[in-house]
């Protein structure tokens, strides 16, 4: 079964709170995501809740927490026409810097297709997201 994945890692002058602080207001993630119009979630954050997004040039999507470990990580999954998307978040404390990576997979029978359709796309949109969000938390 094919596979794809993307991911960036940014290391910032700050601490692991900083950057969940900023993951989990979900509302404001426009604001570190120029690719997204608006973004909620259906209750806190935590394990089971889902989050809306609406990209600027795609249908709604909505993606279901799967994991979530405050001020360390927090995965949601998504899904395409046989496809699922995992979207992967992680902190790693660093002296007194932290680095922060997000990961994009794709996976199933369509996913070679979506990766031709949306690949290039979403890895040019989580570069600058991440970039962005390091500019964010070192204000």
């Amino acid at each position: 079964m094919f596979m794809w994945k993307t991911s960036n890692t940014e290391t910032v002058i700050g601490t692991p709170k900083d950057v969940w602080n900023k993951w989990v207001q979900v509302d404001k993630w426009p604001e570190q995501d120029e690719s997204l119009i608006s973004a909620s979630i259906d209750g806190p954050f935590e394990v089971g809740s889902t989050i809306t997004l609406k990209p600027k040039s795609s249908p709604t999507v909505k993606v279901v927490l799967v994991q979530v470990k405050p001020n360390d990580s927090f995965e949601s999954v998504g899904k395409l026409p046989l496809t699922q998307l995992r979207f992967m978040h992680q902190i790693k404390p660093e002296s007194k810097k932290v680095s922060f990576a997000q990961s994009v997979i794709m996976e199933g029978a369509l996913s070679g297709l979506f990766s031709k359709l949306m690949g290039k796309k979403m890895e040019q949109n989580l570069k600058a997201r991440m970039k962005k969000l390091a500019k964010m938390i070192e204000k």
